[in-house]
């Protein structure tokens, strides 16, 4: 689940970086795929059934990303919120393993 929203987040923690432009793609990338993953592992605990059965239609199918966006604002309220809170969870982390 490859989700706009969070790469775009991404891409603006690093619009400031003196990281090199190719170097500043694959760790949005590689930092979009931890977030996505974690995103799905709480979006999968909140839905309920049906929820879970229309979104797998949606992943599945040949959607565009508005079709995702347009679901997971509808069905997860906080869902915003969600990726500002597993993004500021990735930084910590990344931050305590470079001590």
């Amino acid at each position: 689940m490859q989700n706009k929203i969070v790469t775009d987040k991404l891409s603006a923690l690093f619009s400031m970086s003196t990281v090199p432009e190719g170097r500043k793609a694959l760790l949005v990338d590689k930092m979009a795929n931890v977030v996505n993953q974690r995103l799905l592992l709480r979006l999968l605990d909140f839905l309920s059934s049906e929820k879970k059965e229309e979104f797998e239609k949606i992943i599945k199918k040949d959607h565009s990303d508005s079709d995702l966006e347009n679901f997971l604002i509808k069905n997860v309220p906080d869902f915003i919120n969600w990726v500002s809170e597993e993004i500021e969870k990735l930084q910590t982390e990344m931050k305590e393993i470079l001590k």
